[in-house]
């Protein structure tokens, strides 16, 4: 095999990783959301039955649970504001990360490798031994054409 196949093979390799990371991250931070927005509507859904079950108390009875009641909702209203944190944040690494691949995507290979690997580091989200080996091969930075 001659360095043009080696390189080549380095190159589809590069590529087929950089392609699946990419789809396993942004894949990733979807799946969170979507997380998010299910623990969202049973936030609403516990919240919805705490009404009903103050509303069918008597007067009495929601006088006397009323330091109960106000904790709860004083509960839910930070709870609910700590979800939306939570949501705009992945909401925000979707959109850093989208444009930051979107940006990487007109580099050629090897550029793209040695920006994850110096952007991600020793991430767990990146497998950097193959990360590595990949670059390695590429000789990307006159390494790997000893």
């Amino acid at each position: 095999m001659n360095w043009f196949d080696i390189i080549k093979d380095a190159k589809t390799d590069g590529e087929a990783f950089y392609v699946q990371f990419k789809k396993r991250l942004i894949g990733q931070l979807k799946l969170t959301l979507k997380d998010l927005e299910v623990e969202e509507v049973r936030l609403n859904l516990i919240y919805q039955n705490h009404k009903k079950l103050v509303s069918n108390m008597s007067p009495m009875e929601r006088q006397i649970a009323q330091p109960i009641i106000d904790r709860h909702e004083e509960d839910h209203k930070t709870s609910v504001n700590e979800l939306a944190g939570y949501k705009h944040r992945v909401e925000l690494q979707i959109k850093y990360f989208t444009d930051s691949f979107r940006g990487l995507d007109k580099h050629p290979i090897e550029t793209r490798l040695v920006h994850m690997r110096e952007m991600l580091g020793e991430d767990e989200l990146i497998d950097t031994d193959v990360l590595d080996e990949i670059i390695h091969r590429l000789g990307f930075e006159g390494r790997g054409m000893e």
